[in-house]
């Protein structure tokens, strides 16, 4: 790479980190670092060149390159949630690197013999690419033979295997069946083949595949009994989404049709050039498809995926043009293309070749990753596949293929490509080579660091659409009492999970541990330098030998050169797996003025093990120590060993507590040490933890509350308190009938998690019941103990009985029980034994139903509206319970009991109550009555004038009978004592004082009463 000094010329020096992956760094200090000054002749020109382009162009027309200083992070490139056909006259003609899959634009549509043959012409993209491979109509593979072919994308482990007339689909530990059955069955349409391939088609998901086209009119009905695939041992099927031939897949039948056929162009001119035009410069599809039952009707659309255009690519000998997915190699050919990129202005003389080749070697580098099933994978570090599909400035173009890797382009005398990587500092600076004064620091906030990333990629597997990979900085998170500041960025050019989160950790780390910049003034040593250089700085009494890398160098009109950096780190750059962050101690080493600071006491390490809201386990700890006093201590510093020798630091903190994560599992050695305003550090507290991946329960709910509400409604508040890691998903509540708090035993008062409070409910109605919360986590953990709150709602009033039984009686002989009777109280044989009761009743009445019970033990009460009347049955018809020798034959379910209910008079009513022992007491029911009354009616009155002889109620219910009249509010100036009634029908009331007097009073009134049948 060409230094300056060499050819210098006798302009300015200048140099600039031009643009790069735009949207992921906060600037600290400069606010140039991405622009580009205008002052100087390079960059002057670069600003007033025209951006010539025609229709198909992806880059602009307007007059510039665009705004260096922009923020491109919120790409709006295609998502590609469809891949359709535009037919729009305005369409953009994409430029595609390396693979993606993609729709086109329409420009020919020609059905002909009688419709039933389409032919159709699509053009992909700009021409001058490698080719294309899975054509579809409609989703549907068009290809030369009649196969329907299985295969999976997702899951290595992959296999298909058939057992009689069942076929077997397993991937990933799950395993789907799919029935062979015949057309003689009931379902004869369920029964043919082309069914269950729609089946497997549509409902499998899990990276299922299905090749070729079936329906029930070409494959003219086949059973799926006879599909021909016969294997009874599991074969393979994985096919890799990147690998065109799809060697592996699994043939299940050869009796599906071609839907058609298609040929490739790539900048040739159709036959038909006097009707469709000549396509110029494109690659494009033309396909000929058959009519059919998947197919006519419409207008199919055609996509494929798309292996983009061939490039310059150097071979270690010279210049080749290839397809190629390295990130250098696509940008320099977008730099120095003539038809769709900025060659018109940047000639390949222009280009810093050096810096180019050894950005392309880094990218190639194989890196290691874990794949879904934990094994060990290796892929090149970065991979460009990209669409641009939209017209943007150059910039805006070139940020987004910067994104996909840390990758910087600089301007000096040539464009050079750079990434970020470690690299060997070239010059150290000090107090006698910076110019006195000219030393500026500034170091970004807390306050503008993004602490949570969402980095969105393009998955193969998933159909090509963008699926989002989140990574998180708990410790920023912690010291921001749990504020979340998150960024989230679309990698437009990234098509691989794991490339998505190396990226997006290096720019976490990038951020969180190079916050400081400084700007300073040299002489000549300027001229040796190039930006993107790393250098170390000594100044003063601050720090000794930093590193950091240049972002900007400028000639000043005295001669001298300011430079303007930012903090680098180089194990931010570490692929390896596991590997940790280090935090060097760059601050000066004199003589120390503090004593040896104390060691630290009471160190306890917990495992802190957490599900993601994604489902992902992330294991780590949780560090506290006890506080200390020492006149000089400035923090503590945190360090982690695997094998209790070597340590690491991972943390530093004003806090006497840590939280860790990104661990594995095994052993932890952990120190923690005080430090001194100088750096001394005190005697390690050393303690061993064991790290087992386990996801622990949430916290307990520390106390549970309720109200009641005018309309009867419960609302319930509690008190918790989260953890550091907030991975609570909900809370879930429960209840029981009685005082007893049993959550095992308890119904759902809702379904799924709250995840706000208050929490309202109706549902509880009479009665004791003892109603429970716990918290749940992602991965489904709850609380080990249940905070409760025991709510007696009392019984209803017992008026206008209808009917009444009270299952007590005569040493509850109504009932089957499998305990015994003590002094009228029915209990378990023993105090390990549970207790079963069940009641079999024909009421004959139809009205209200409700239950009055005493429960002395953790109860459940279910009942059972049953229809038809009671009869006895065999034993093998119906059981009851093992325990119990009477059988009844009904219809119905037990459902929980909660309050009043409605029963007609056909109905049959079952009653089952099941009490558990407690700890020292046994199973307990000491009463148990179930009554039918009248439906109730309630009618309310305001500001109602009762007159001294007595008023009657303007009742709107029909042919009612009042049963109770009760005053909610009263004006009056003397003691009230009650409502007198004085007839029922109509239902006329006098207002009676403390003496038995009728008076004069302004009341709100509540009329209760029920509606009689006419007979």
């Amino acid at each position: 790479m060409k230094k300056v000094g060499e050819n210098l010329g006798k302009g300015k020096k200048v140099g600039k980190i031009a643009f790069m992956a735009a949207g992921f760094f906060i600037g600290a200090g400069s606010p140039t670092w991405f622009g580009l000054k205008a002052s100087q002749t390079f960059a002057a020109g670069m600003y007033g060149m025209s951006i010539a382009s025609t229709l198909w162009s992806v880059t602009q027309k307007p007059n510039a390159f665009g705004n260096l200083d922009g923020d491109y992070s919120q790409d709006d490139y295609s998502k590609f949630s469809t891949t359709t056909n535009d037919i729009s006259q305005e369409a953009v003609i994409p430029v595609i690197y390396g693979t993606r899959k993609w729709g086109g634009l329409q420009v020919w549509h020609n059905p002909y013999n009688g419709e039933r043959y389409l032919q159709k012409d699509v053009i992909i993209c700009e021409g001058g690419i490698k080719g294309v491979y899975n054509v579809c109509a409609n989703e549907e593979l068009i290809k030369n033979d009649i196969n329907i072919s299985i295969y999976n994308i997702q899951h290595q482990d992959a296999a298909v295997y058939r057992s009689g007339n069942t076929l077997y689909l397993k991937a990933g530990g799950k395993t789907n069946t799919y029935a062979l059955k015949d057309v003689e069955s009931q379902d004869q349409q369920a029964a043919l083949l082309s069914t269950v391939i729609e089946k497997i088609r549509n409902e499998c998901g899990n990276g299922w595949k299905i090749d070729g086209a079936v329906d029930d009119r070409t494959s003219k009905g086949i059973n799926a009994k006879n599909m021909q695939f016969s294997s009874s041992k599991p074969v393979g099927c994985y096919c890799n989404p990147a690998d065109p031939t799809r060697s592996n897949m699994v043939v299940l039948d050869n009796r599906g049709y071609a839907i058609g056929s298609f040929a490739f162009n790539d900048c040739v001119a159709p036959d038909n050039f006097n009707d469709v035009g000549g396509y110029t410069n494109t690659a494009w599809i033309r396909t000929d498809l058959v009519a059919s039952g998947r197919l006519s009707g419409g207008n199919p659309t055609v996509n494929c995926i798309v292996q983009g255009q061939l490039v310059k690519v150097w071979n270690g000998s010279g210049w080749v043009r290839e397809y190629s997915e390295n990130p250098a190699w696509i940008i320099r050919d977008f730099l120095t293309n003539k038809r769709y990129g900025t060659g018109h202005w940047i000639s390949e003389t222009m280009i810093d070749d050096d810096s180019f080749k050894d950005v392309a070697a880094y990218c190639d580098e194989k890196v290691e990753y874990l794949d879904a099933e934990g094994v060990k994978q290796k892929a090149p570090r970065y991979k460009l596949n990209i669409i641009l599909d939209s017209q943007k400035t150059p910039i805006e173009q070139l940020s987004s293929m910067l994104a996909v890797g840390g990758l910087f382009l600089t301007l000096n005398r040539q464009i050079a490509l750079r990434v970020e990587k470690e690299e060997t500092p070239c010059y150290a600076f000090d107090d006698t080579t910076i110019i006195k004064d000219s030393l500026s620091i500034t170091q970004t906030s807390l306050e503008e660091t993004p602490n949570r990333y969402k980095i969105g990629y393009f998955d193969p597997s998933q159909n090509w659409t963008e699926i989002k990979v989140v990574v998180e900085d708990l410790e920023a998170q912690l010291e921001q009492d749990g504020r979340i500041i998150e960024k989230t960025i679309t990698l437009a050019g990234c098509t691989s999970q794991n490339q998505a989160l190396r990226v997006a950790r290096l720019y976490r780390d990038l951020n969180k541990t190079c916050s400081i910049s400084v700007s300073f003034s040299v002489a000549t040593q300027g001229m040796s330098l190039e930006c993107g250089d790393v250098i170390t700085v000594s100044y003063g009494g601050i720090f000794s030998k930093m590193p950091f890398r240049i972002t900007e160098i400028d000639e000043t009109n005295a001669g001298t050169y300011q430079l303007t950096c930012r903090q680098y780190n180089p194990s931010i750059y570490n692929d390896e797996l596991g590997a940790p962050i280090v935090m060097p101690d760059y601050t000066n080493s004199k003589p120390p003025y503090t004593t040896t600071p104390p060691s630290v006491t009471g160190l306890t390490v917990e495992e802190n093990s957490w599900t993601s809201a994604e489902g992902i386990l992330q294991m780590g700890m949780d560090i506290t120590w006890d506080d200390m006093y020492y006149a000089y201590l400035d923090h503590y510093s945190v360090s982690l060993s695997r094998d209790g020798k070597s340590y690491k630091t991972y943390s530093s903190t004003f806090d006497t507590s840590a939280t860790l994560t990104g661990l594995q599992q095994g052993s932890y050695w952990v120190s923690v040490q005080a430090v001194s305003r100088d750096g001394v550090k005190g005697a390690p507290a050393i303690k061993l933890a064991e790290i087992t991946g386990k996801d622990r329960p949430p916290p307990d709910v520390a106390l549970l509350d309720a109200e009641l509400l005018p309309d009867g409604t419960r609302r319930f508040w509690w008190n918790f308190d989260y953890p550091k890691v907030n991975d609570i998903a909900g809370f879930k509540i429960k209840y029981t009938q009685g005082s007893n708090p049993q959550w095992q035993t308890a119904f759902e008062l809702h379904s799924g998690v709250i995840t706000s409070q208050p929490f309202e409910t109706q549902a509880l109605r009479q009665g004791v019941h003892t109603v429970m919360i716990k918290a749940v986590d992602n991965g489904g953990n709850e609380s080990v103990n249940a905070a409760y709150a025991v709510l007696n709602l009392g019984d209803p009033l017992e008026e206008n009985v209808l009917w009444k039984v009270d299952l007590a009686e005569n040493n509850w002989e109504k009932v089957e029980h499998d305990g015994v009777v003590e002094n009228g109280v029915l209990k378990g044989k023993s105090i390990n034994d549970e207790l079963l009761v069940l009641s079999h009743l024909q009421p004959l009445a139809g009205g209200q139903l409700w239950l009055e019970y005493g429960l002395n033990s953790p109860s459940t009460v279910k009942y059972c509206l049953g229809s038809g009347s009671l009869a006895w049955s065999k034993p093998q018809e119906m059981a009851w319970g093992e325990a119990l020798n009477s059988y009844w034959r009904f219809s119905g379910i037990f459902k929980p009991y909660t309050g009043k209910i409605v029963i007609n008079a056909t109905d049959s009513l079952h009653l089952e109550v099941h009490s558990l022992p407690e700890a020292d007491a046994r199973a307990e029911i000491a009463k148990l009555n179930a009554i039918i009354d009248v439906p109730d009616r309630v009618e309310n009155f305001s500001n109602l004038l009762i007159p001294v002889e007595g008023l009657t109620l303007p009742i709107k219910t029909p042919y009612y009978y009042t049963t109770s009249v009760r005053i909610n509010a009263i004006q009056s100036v003397v003691s009230v004592a009650n409502v007198k009634i004085i007839t029922r029908n109509p239902c006329k009331i006098q207002i009676i004082d403390a003496e038995g007097k009728p008076i004069e009073a302004v009341c709100d009134l509540t009329w209760q009463g029920f509606r009689r049948e006419l007979v």
